[in-house]
């Protein structure tokens, strides 16, 4: 089983994705394939997210079953604030801690917090 999640990218690559993988919901594909061309799909989406000149980059997950204790594996391309992190050959995710104390903020005040962009940059929340 494969899932990829790809957010931002074209219609036209959606599309070509959508010849090997069923679109069930809006950027989110699945389906079943071999580990050549699960592979060579996830080339085509590492070129789209890092094309120079896009105002928005795409961002890419991949999950795909394989004979682990986990059960998967999974690969992340153009998500800043999340990375695959892989300990004790478990593969976790790790949010930059800047990123994880906007969120425990967020969590314990939700009418007090400020934009992300604004917690990153330091700016006073008063």
């Amino acid at each position: 089983m494969t899932v990829i999640v790809l957010n931002n990218a074209s219609s036209y690559f959606r599309g070509s994705l959508a010849q090997y993988l069923l679109e069930i919901r809006a950027n989110v594909f699945v389906g079943n394939l071999n580990a050549k061309v699960r592979e060579t799909l996830w080339q085509q989406i590492l070129v789209e997210c890092r094309k120079e000149g896009q105002n928005i980059k795409p961002e890419a997950i991949l999950l795909y079953s394989t004979n682990t204790e986990q059960g998967f594996h999974m690969k992340m391309e153009g998500v800043p604030y999340r990375h695959v992190r892989t300990i004790d050959s478990q593969q976790l995710i790790a949010i930059p801690e800047d990123r994880y104390q906007y969120y425990t903020d967020k969590r314990d005040n939700p009418s007090e917090v400020i934009d992300i962009d604004d917690f990153l940059a330091g700016k006073d929340q008063s």
